[in-house]
């Protein structure tokens, strides 16, 4: 389930509600276009699509970058706190 925010006919921030497993569901795809950024609008829609998983009766999940500071602060700003951390394989 997508949520979003349009303008001048343009999707500039969404997130989506996917990846159910078990009683989670994740917050992903959030992404905000360039110019749109620092006017609270990824927090809306997070807040949204968090809002739309609870109601479902599942625990939201956010998966935020080591290096993504801004993705981090969105997740925190709206209660959320680190549950683990992931690794990955590199080879080559």
């Amino acid at each position: 389930r997508m949520f979003g925010v349009v303008q001048g006919g343009a999707l500039v921030c969404h997130a989506l509600a996917a990846y159910p497993v078990l009683d989670t569901e994740e917050v992903s795809a959030v992404f905000t276009a360039p110019r749109w950024r620092r006017r609270g609008l990824a927090r809306a829609v997070v807040a949204a699509t968090i809002g739309d998983i609870v109601g479902r009766g599942r625990r939201a999940v956010y998966v935020a970058g080591r290096s993504n500071i801004a993705s981090q602060a969105v997740a925190e700003g709206l209660g959320m706190a680190p549950l683990f951390e992931t690794w990955e394989i590199v080879t080559g």
